[in-house]
């Protein structure tokens, strides 16, 4: 009892020394703040925005798009912890029960019978389920799905050798094949038709193609003279050797346009289409079957594809050998996989690049254990050959490496390609060098606008990181001119080139107007604590905020160390001027603008904001506040007047 007391007493007495260290230094920290604010409001008050209130509703628009992808067809399976499942509710009306007694019978009278040899208890076959009764519903007709009891008809599971549920078998005319494909419905739908049925469907009406655009996730498309022919014939038989992807054919010009095909494009033309980021692959080889299918090998993979047990055969059995592998915790994985996604654009068709989640149980720890990654993030580049042989980068996992573009139309391109190739030879290994084709209108346009690139031919050197920087080359493009200007680029020789709108003649307002080539004069002047919003004209959250920031910056007008200021964030850049949507308010101490700014997170008052200033700002300032008639009266000097009077004014 006595222990149990002095315990008691001991914890009391640590408890109450914490909360009087927390007072006091709460009161110590806040004693600067602690006057009369109340000059500050008017009579109406200030309080119409709030903190609580969401103001980054307006984000901004990204180019990369990539942030859009789709990885629905690659979830992995439930795991391995079978006794945690319990038996899920499947309508399985359509899903033949077969036992020792009536197989061979049911095999013998059904020409196409898709078998599933399953555990009751296996958490995987318990996951399948729904998906296999819903494609037994789709192909009712066409084919019979069936189940089998494994752990019950033991003698069926030892005659065709099932060594682990769920094992899957296509029974064509009583010969058995195992299935290779995924465990979904879609899956399991278009790789029994590929093997019952023709391989490849006519698209004659816009109505029939608005049905496949809408419920396919991937789809390899041709465009042909006839549905007839040599043509169909190569494209049926590259069908026969992909199971992943239903292919559709026509020969109806305005079919094709829905499509993605130009109408007035040569025949035979393809594409494949995919329901994610890069949507559009089209097809620039010979229309043989060897090439169809390589292409589309090449193709089908998103351009990160995340390692689950239903992606493995397709990264295992792709003809593109060497991988970039990205192993990261899912934690880890949102700020490095958007660069890894950037990155895999750079690689596609000559890397396939994989994202390992490190902490997935079922198949991420595995693998990073067969690979010897124990930490992340990190990067792998595997090649995957029989001569398999493990490259590693241990630095940052960002999309770092500089770049050199070149920007011209398809037109243009003749005649300054040939000078970047060459001196694309000269940087191999230092920068990555790519060429934009302005009127591209998929991909080059868009990529145009981005970097502000309006005409060409024109270079660009881009650091492409967290401070990226960009530097055009306007003069000729020549191999010589080229040469010079990456070398420049390499040594930091160059001056970087900011989006601006020209700096304003005048800018004596109380709110100091900020642009791209004048950010470093006012907003990084280290004798300055700045206050900036960056705005969008179009923002009502920005026009809502304005009344309440003009007034700030009137009440500080007179603190010559203050400069409350603002940049419109859509038509000027810097790269001390991170904005996730607008508006954003960043406040950048004196004497460390070479640290990150402070984000603004605090009511949008005008008390809110001066309070955030006081207490943040590295040179030290006091308002002067009006002075009451009554308690002051004649004992106020002139120059206390003067302020007061001012205030006054303003309010």
């Amino acid at each position: 009892m006595a222990t149990s007391t002095t315990r008691f007493l001991l914890v009391l007495s640590i408890s109450s020394l914490l909360l009087f260290n927390v007072v006091c230094s709460s009161t110590t920290k806040d004693d600067d703040l602690d006057e009369d604010l109340s000059f500050l409001l008017d009579d109406g008050g200030d309080e119409s925005l709030t903190h609580s209130e969401d103001h980054h509703l307006h984000q901004q628009q990204q180019f990369d798009d990539d942030e859009d992808e789709n990885y629905d067809d690659f979830e992995g399976s439930e795991g391995d912890q079978e006794e945690e499942y319990s038996m899920p509710q499947v309508d399985e009306k359509d899903v033949v029960v077969l036992k020792e007694g009536n197989f061979s019978d049911f095999i013998e009278k059904n020409r196409y019978v898709l078998v599933e040899f399953y555990a009751p208890w296996c958490g995987h076959c318990q996951a399948l389920a729904p998906e296999f009764a819903a494609a037994a519903t789709e192909l009712k007709g066409q084919a019979v799905l069936a189940k089998v009891d494994a752990s019950v008809e033991n003698e069926l599971g030892q005659k065709y050798d099932v060594q682990g549920f769920p094992t899957l078998y296509i029974f064509i005319d009583g010969v058995h094949k195992p299935y290779s494909g995924h465990r979904t419905k879609e899956a399991i739908v278009t790789w029994v038709k590929k093997k019952t049925g023709p391989g490849i469907s006519n698209v004659t009406t816009t109505e029939e193609a608005d049905h496949i655009l809408n419920t396919e996730e991937k789809l390899v498309v041709g465009f042909l003279d006839s549905l007839t022919g040599p043509q169909s014939d190569e494209l049926a038989a590259a069908s026969r050797l992909e199971d992943d992807v239903n292919f559709y054919q026509t020969a109806n010009p305005d079919v094709a346009k829905l499509f993605h095909i130009d109408p007035k494009a040569k025949r035979p033309a393809l594409v494949l289409l995919k329901k994610e980021a890069e949507k559009l692959s089209q097809f620039d080889g010979q229309f043989t079957k060897s090439e169809i299918v390589e292409f589309v090998f090449g193709n089908k993979l998103p351009l990160v594809t995340v390692f689950t047990r239903e992606s493995a055969p397709l990264v295992f059995e792709n003809p593109i050998k060497k991988q970039l592998l990205l192993f990261a915790t899912s934690k880890d994985s949102e700020k490095v996989l958007p660069a890894f996604q950037d990155a895999a654009k750079l690689f596609k068709g000559k890397l396939i690049c994989i994202f390992v989640e490190m902490d997935n149980e079922d198949v991420g720890k595995p693998v990073s254990e067969y690979f010897g990654v124990s930490d992340g993030p990190k990067i792998l580049g595997y090649t995957g050959n029989e001569d398999a042989r493990k490259f590693f980068h241990d630095g940052e996992v960002t999309l770092d490496t500089i770049k050199l573009l070149l920007f011209a139309t398809s037109k243009d391109s003749e005649k300054v390609l040939p000078a970047f190739q060459d001196a694309a030879k000269l940087f191999k290994g230092k920068l990555i060098c790519i060429f934009v084709e302005m009127d591209n209108e998929d991909v080059g346009k868009p990529v145009s606008e981005y970097f502000g690139v309006s005409d060409g031919p024109k270079i660009l050197g881009y650091t492409g990181n967290e401070d990226a920087r960009k530097f055009f080359h306007d003069g000729e493009v020549t191999l010589d001119t080229i040469k010079a200007f990456g070398a420049d680029f390499l040594e930091d020789k160059l001056k970087p080139f900011f989006k601006s709108d020209p700096i304003p003649e005048t800018n004596d307002e109380d709110v100091k107007i900020v642009v791209g080539n004048n950010f470093d004069d006012i907003v990084l002047d280290e004798s300055k604590d700045v206050l900036l919003e960056i705005y969008a004209p179009w923002c009502g959250h920005c026009q809502s905020l304005e009344p309440t920031y003009n007034k700030l910056a009137r009440h500080l007008r007179g603190v010559d160390s203050v400069v409350i200021a603002k940049m419109d964030g859509t038509t000027n850049e810097h790269p001390r001027a991170k904005a996730d949507g607008f508006p954003t308010l960043l406040f950048f101490p004196a004497g460390n603008k070479s640290f990150d700014p402070i984000t603004v997170d605090t009511d949008r008052t005008v008390v809110a904001f001066y309070k955030f200033i006081k207490k943040n700002a590295s040179i030290a300032f006091k308002l002067q506040k009006s002075v009451s008639a009554k308690s002051e009266g004649a004992d106020a000097t002139p120059s206390q007047e003067s302020s007061a009077d001012n205030i006054k004014d303003e309010l």
